[in-house]
């Protein structure tokens, strides 16, 4: 899956994404936890293994609110409100 480059092309239309990344699932993070990282020409996004059977447009979400951060932009997308409206209602399905 290409989260992280399809995440910027729907945030940044038409800005090139010249960065190589990758996914990492880890249990390091706790339950639905993640962070991303920026290095010279390198990306990396990690994710709580919990993340692995969520719907990839909640994925894109995530990953575009992680750029919004990383990059000090504000922008709204539909992705965006997906994985807000998700982490909102996660305690309804918390164990």
């Amino acid at each position: 899956m290409e989260i992280i480059k399809e995440a910027f092309s729907r945030l940044y239309p038409g800005k090139d994404f010249d960065y190589d990344c990758s996914v990492r699932y880890s249990g390091k993070y706790g339950a639905y936890n993640a962070g991303i990282r920026k290095s010279s020409g390198r990306m990396e996004l990690s994710l709580s293994k919990k993340w692995k059977d969520i719907d990839e447009e909640i994925l894109i979400g995530l990953a575009q609110s992680l750029l919004l951060k990383l990059f000090n932009d504000k922008k709204k997308t539909m992705n965006v409100d997906l994985y807000n409206n998700f982490v909102r209602n996660l305690h309804l399905a918390a164990e």
